[in-house]
């Protein structure tokens, strides 16, 4: 078998270990078990790759399973490292597509929030807010073109004393 180094932990012995799947795909392998050949838990690839019960990561960092973040102010930060013209993704998927839907984040220009569906990699973009003055476009298909000669509008919803609310769609000039 391969090498590891195990732990009696008075009830669940954890190993920390190397599994060997060729001479370019070893894994470090930390986890609940006797064996690193069948013990499930956190893998690192050689490349620098992660995996959480996933024992042959293709990412940075690969869980298969459910992420939670446990704080009274949870957040998950997209960062760029470039200074302009760059967009951060958060995509959803299925085992048929990686992209079945997308909120995009784009660091060019107006700084739009783009959300994007439509299924098998082939999103379209159903809407865009303008970061600049929160302009909304619903329906567009394309990045910088109006929508068959319309402008981005504005949505107003302002709620009465009644506690009902009144939806007003303005243009630039508030009429």
């Amino acid at each position: 078998g391969d090498p590891y180094i195990k732990f009696d932990a008075g009830g669940q012995d954890m190993i920390v270990g190397t599994r060997y799947a060729g001479t370019t795909n070893n894994l470090l392998v930390l986890g609940p078990g006797l064996d690193p050949d069948t013990t499930s838990g956190i893998f690192v690839k050689g490349n620098g790759n992660i995996g959480v019960a996933e024992d042959n990561p293709g990412y940075k960092l690969d869980v298969a399973g459910v992420i939670r973040s446990h704080l009274s102010d949870p957040a998950l930060h997209l960062t760029t490292t470039a200074t302009s013209s760059s967009n951060a993704f958060i995509r959803f998927g299925d085992a048929g597509s990686f992209q079945r839907a997308s909120l995009q984040y784009d660091f060019s220009g107006d700084n739009h929030l783009i959300i994007k569906m439509g299924g098998a990699g082939n999103n379209v973009e159903r809407m865009r807010i303008r970061g600049t003055d929160g302009a909304i476009k619903i329906g567009g298909h394309s990045a910088n073109r109006d929508m068959g000669g319309l402008s981005y509008q504005k949505v107003h919803i302002e709620g009465t004393d009644g506690g009902s609310s009144a939806i007003g769609i303005f243009n630039n000039q508030n009429s």
